[in-house]
């Protein structure tokens, strides 16, 4: 019986896992008007990981704003320039971001990524 309700359970869950890396999917969840701060937005920034939480940030070019990106999901264009080390290396690009906090002056901005582009890739070392 015991078995049989986990069989259940995980064959429910393993599709809902699956489709929150479909882009389509993905793109819904972050854009949820209920669960977004404020309208996305697109920003010309740095990526990088760094030790902490959240370890995915966006540093806004020509700024000294850091936006932490909540979740580790990342388009697929960037996880495919990042690599296995994502400390090895810094994208250059362009990201629409929906924010999940509201912007607060000295406080870090939680944000989601919708999608990238126009993106160049840094190897630290």
């Amino acid at each position: 019986m015991k078995y049989t309700i986990l069989l259940i359970l995980v064959a429910f869950l393993l599709p809902v896992g699956a489709r929150a890396h479909d882009p389509a999917v993905r793109s819904r969840i972050c854009a949820e008007p209920n669960k977004t701060a404020a309208r996305c937005f697109v920003v010309h920034g740095k990526l990088i990981a760094a030790n902490g939480n959240p370890a995915t940030r966006i540093w806004r070019i020509g700024t000294g704003r850091i936006l932490g990106v909540t979740d580790e999901w990342l388009p697929p264009n960037v996880d495919r320039l990042t690599g296995v080390d994502h400390f090895a290396t810094d994208v250059y690009g362009d990201y629409l971001v929906c924010p999940l906090t509201r912007e607060r002056p000295g406080y870090m901005q939680f944000v989601c990524i919708l999608r990238a582009s126009h993106l160049t890739a840094k190897r630290k070392y």
